[in-house]
């Protein structure tokens, strides 16, 4: 079994969607050599919060992972309030507890007309 250590650390592409969009963001778990990570026993925590602002989340899903991939399922209710810049970041924890976060990217989110749904 593959250990964090020989997860790839990703940097995610940019992503832009209108407020309130249904989204399915999938990742791709895999070693340096490009094999699939067993993600069986692991939990996945898929995160968004304002650009350059530490310790603050606007919003967290779990992913669903299997076969070294992990999707996230936004729900438009997810993003219905919030526009402007954010990052994204996918954290894996395993089985005794260690996280290890695996990649993260910025998001631009545009605002929704006649919404005013700025943080």
């Amino acid at each position: 079994m593959e250990t964090f250590s020989d997860v790839t650390v990703n940097v995610f592409p940019e992503l832009t969607f209108i407020a309130g969009s249904y989204k399915e963001l999938t990742f791709y778990l895999n070693s340096p050599s490009g094999s699939p990570i067993d993600v069986q026993y692991m939990n996945a925590l898929w995160e968004l919060s304002p650009y350059n602002i530490s310790g603050y989340v606007s919003a967290s899903k779990t992913a669903i992972c299997s076969d070294g991939y992990c999707t996230v399922y936004l729900l438009s209710t997810d993003t219905d309030n919030l526009s402007g810049k954010y990052t994204q970041r996918l954290s894996i924890t395993g089985v005794i507890g260690y996280e290890n976060r695996i990649g993260q990217g910025s998001v631009n989110i545009i605002p929704r007309i006649g919404i005013d749904n700025y943080e």
